[in-house]
């Protein structure tokens, strides 16, 4: 079970039927369940698991919708990845809606994000902590972002990061955030999305990322 501890998640009650670990809703809440996670050989005999390496992207490679500029388009953008750890692997899976709107500029807006996170190995069963977060921006001119109310959000030049914090003894984690995550530029040229975690298996910590 996660629990919270100094620099953790803050943690109130959680929500009805939720069995993901943290929770982003209205108002920023953020929440941390309290009920057992899902037992680990049923949700890889139910959902499979991601062979190491296997959607691993390369260098400085992003999920993103590539589009001429003043285009109005929408689609699902997804960011997967895995790695290879402790004999097992790590994965990450994740989405988010892009509605790409013209007017005097160019806007994104960026809804229903779910990002969760895996640790498949035996030993030990749960990582000592688990870190995640996720990451929205579009290349162009003149990008200007505008932050969303609540915990753990951050600009950084084009981009929103949302790293709400930690949650500790667990062998996975999510991030969900339905509302609205809004970009503009002057000229825009594509959007991306990519979500990320560092896991700390025993004294060693492992990356993870989407494409």
């Amino acid at each position: 079970m996660a629990t919270s501890q100094a620099g953790a998640l803050a943690s109130t009650a959680a929500p009805t039927g939720s069995d993901w670990i943290v929770k982003q809703v209205d108002g920023g809440t953020v929440y941390i369940s309290t009920a057992q996670p899902a037992d680990k050989t049923a949700y890889v005999t139910a959902h499979g698991s991601v062979p190491a390496g296997a959607l691993s992207p390369a260098a400085g490679t992003s999920s993103g919708m590539v589009h001429p500029n003043y285009t109005q388009w929408a689609g699902t953008i997804t960011s997967n990845g895995s790695v290879a750890a402790h004999g097992s692997t790590l994965d990450a899976k994740s989405s988010t809606y892009d509605n790409n709107t013209v007017g005097w500029l160019v806007y994104d807006d960026f809804t229903n994000t779910t990002a969760a996170f895996h640790w498949y190995g035996a030993s030990p069963y749960n990582a000592a902590k688990i870190v995640p977060s996720v990451k929205w921006w579009i290349s162009g001119a003149d990008v200007s972002v505008s932050l969303p109310a609540g915990a753990g959000f951050s600009g950084s030049g084009s981009a929103v990061i949302w790293a709400p914090g930690f949650v500790t003894n667990t062998w996975e984690t999510a991030l969900n955030y339905a509302q609205r995550v809004h970009l503009s530029a002057a000229v825009q040229y594509s959007a991306h999305f990519q979500s990320f975690a560092d896991f700390l298996l025993g004294s060693t910590w492992y990356h993870v990322q989407g494409n």
